[in-house]
């Protein structure tokens, strides 16, 4: 239960930092949306961009089986879409793996 809480709380934590990053596009943000994405779902950024959706689904259902798969893996998409608005250098890569994991938990 404690654990559960934790994640969600590093969730919404995430929501509060991809809102700063839009706003205000800088490495101070994006450092921040890193930090937040690490604690909820234990990615950065730069691992969320490189890996498939499929491999992104894998590693979230082995996490640490808290029930919260679904909820980590809105995480990602919701990350992956905000980077998407912000830097449109390969926003087509992940506006598609952004709805290919939408797609998994609908």
């Amino acid at each position: 239960m404690y654990q559960e809480d934790y994640i969600l709380r590093m969730i919404r934590r995430l929501a509060e930092a991809l809102a700063g990053w839009q706003d205000r596009d800088n490495e101070a943000e994006r450092a921040a949306v890193d930090q937040a994405l690490q604690s909820a779902t234990g990615l950065s950024l730069d691992t969320l961009d490189a890996l498939p959706a499929q491999a992104l689904l894998a590693m979230a259902r082995r996490s640490v089986g808290d029930g919260l798969v679904e909820q980590r893996i809105r995480a990602m998409v919701e990350a992956l879409e905000a980077w998407t608005a912000i830097d449109p250098e390969g926003a087509p890569a992940r506006q598609e793996k952004a709805t290919a994991l939408r797609e998994i938990i609908h």
